[in-house]
């Protein structure tokens, strides 16, 4: 006997992509690049230094600028093109340029392993800076194609994926470093890149992402940008945040040698403290992912920035090293979202038209802000002759910052309540969902 009506919808299996809706397709595609890929980039940074050695720059001092000037002119160059690439994906797409930006990476990293100098390093570090920019393109490129409600949970979900493999990264780096030497390991980093541009190739959908896309007849530029409501404000929050967070992270083993490690340990305390604090801003992102969909961000980035700012001053005033393994997560908890609310802000506030291009163009100034970090922080520590001053200073800045916040960011009562899902967009049953 046979039974009339509408046909079930197809099921959804949480274990097959071509199962999913298109943006979780998109969504997951950008997780796990940036998942896999950011693990690559964190190989070779626990070794930069003894590199730069191994390149001839023998002296302790000129070898620690040396590594600042290469780690910094990257994201510096990145942060700084990122708007000029964004104005190329509206035209071409943006799958072809995060593919660009995730190949540009694996060429020129497996070619780090093969210079036989300091300038031929910077040179290719040069180019890494011009080409990439992967972080803040994937950050613009999940602000559309994720449903608007979903949009700070997803980002939440990201920070908190870049947190953890900020963590895992340097421990599987060094372990390489140590196994099968240092030029090996960018190899292996290259190697781990090409797996991330494989992933994100096959699952990204790009007719979903140029749909979902809006589009618009003005041509982008900051000072078009300057003129979006809220805008400016939330720049200024952002590159703040960035700034301020990466101006004491270069200084954690520093400041434990300071406060009476024992020197057999300083390496193993250190990573722990580094490894728990980066673990802590893990969940701390994507807790406040989650709780900014249903309560209004600005609020909660206040609490934060509180919360930070009044953990700093401990941390300035520790005098034994467990002291600061106890407080760097306990920092981190409050401050590790910081970055995801400060989106999720721009993603209420900001016309969806201009999206695309004002998270691109947020993620590269904040690039900027993280480059600069570890440059003034050195100066300030080399200047005070103090490793105490730099946590103070970023206690005050902090203080002013939340004065800012409470003053110049404000969201309009209507939008502290998520949209209600159009139909095309809503959650299937199994489907997995944000993370």
């Amino acid at each position: 006997m046979s039974v009339t009506g509408d046909a079930e919808p197809p099921r959804i299996s949480r274990w097959n992509p071509n199962s999913w809706e298109p943006w979780q397709r998109n969504q997951w595609a950008i997780y796990a690049s940036v998942l896999i890929s950011f693990l690559s980039f964190t190989f070779i940074m626990p070794f930069l230094p003894q590199y730069v050695q191994q390149l001839g720059i023998h002296d302790p001092n000129r070898a620690a600028l040396w590594s600042g000037l290469l780690v910094g002119v990257s994201p510096l160059l990145g942060g700084l093109l990122t708007p000029f690439w964004i104005r190329i994906a509206e035209r071409t797409g943006n799958k072809p340029m995060v593919l660009r930006s995730l190949i540009a990476y694996v060429i020129l990293i497996t070619l780090m392993g093969m210079v036989t100098n300091i300038w031929q390093l910077l040179a290719l570090r040069i180019l890494l800076g011009v080409f990439s920019g992967f972080s803040s393109f994937a950050l613009a490129v999940l602000s559309v194609t994720v449903p608007k409600e979903r949009i700070s949970q997803a980002i939440g979900t990201l920070q908190s994926t870049q947190f953890i493999a900020a963590a895992l990264g340097p421990i599987f780096g060094g372990t390489l470093a140590d196994t099968i030497g240092l030029r090996e390991t960018f190899f292996a980093s290259g190697a781990l890149s090409v797996v991330a541009s494989v992933v994100f190739f096959v699952l990204f959908d790009a007719a979903h992402d140029r749909a979902a896309t809006p589009k618009r007849k003005e041509r982008a530029s900051l000072s078009v940008l300057a003129h979006l409501p809220g805008f400016l404000a939330i720049m200024v929050t952002l590159v703040s945040i960035s700034f301020i967070e990466r101006t004491f992270g270069p200084l954690i083993p520093l400041y434990v040698q300071f406060l009476h490690a024992p020197e057999r340990l300083l390496g193993t305390i250190s990573g722990a403290v580094i490894t728990t604090g980066s673990v802590a801003a893990a969940v701390a992102a994507m807790t406040m992912g989650r709780l900014s969909r249903g309560r209004n961000p600005r609020n909660l980035l206040l609490i934060t920035l509180t919360g930070g700012c009044l953990v700093l001053i401990p941390i300035t005033l520790a005098r034994e090293w467990w002291q600061l393994l106890f407080l760097r997560p306990m920092l981190d908890i409050f401050i590790g979202g910081n970055t995801t609310l400060a989106y999720a802000i721009a993603a209420r506030a900001l016309p969806e038209q201009w999206k695309l291009t004002a998270f691109g163009t947020l993620g590269g100034l904040a690039m900027i802000g993280n480059a600069a970090a570890p440059f003034v922080a050195g100066a300030v520590t080399d200047a005070t002759q103090s490793l105490r001053m730099i946590f103070g200073i970023d206690a005050v800045l902090y203080a002013v910052l939340i004065v800012w916040a409470w003053r110049s960011i404000h969201l309009p009562d209507a939008n502290t309540t998520p949209p209600s899902r159009a139909p095309a967009q809503q959650k299937a049953v199994g489907a997995p969902g944000d993370g």
